[in-house]
């Protein structure tokens, strides 16, 4: 996840550091978990404490990706219909004028 957290291109800056952001504390969070499971035997202090907020802070981050690119996309649309808005009331106005030479 981290890795292509980091290789994405054709994104926006601030999405691609709060998706790179959220995978990091998904690695702190699970690396803290394997060590204080594995190495210290479930001894190592606030370890709990340490997983579970880089964990809810790596679900924040994701979420706010996830809000930035929809975000991006939704203004993207946006222009996208603004530019063509012009070409469909000329059609408009043009089947008007067909329309009334024809009565």
């Amino acid at each position: 996840m981290t890795y292509f957290a980091a290789v994405r291109s054709g994104v926006p800056a601030t999405n691609y550091w709060l998706t790179l952001g959220g995978a990091l504390s998904f690695v702190v969070s699970d690396s803290v978990l394997a060590v204080n499971k594995f190495a210290f035997d479930n001894t190592l202090p606030y370890a709990k404490v340490i997983v579970m907020v880089t964990y809810y802070g790596a679900q924040a981050l994701t979420g706010l990706a996830v809000k930035s690119l929809v975000d991006a996309d939704i203004a993207a649309a946006k222009a996208a219909a603004a530019a063509a808005a012009p070409e469909k009331a000329d059609a408009a106005a043009a089947g008007k004028k067909e329309d009334k030479k024809r009565k």
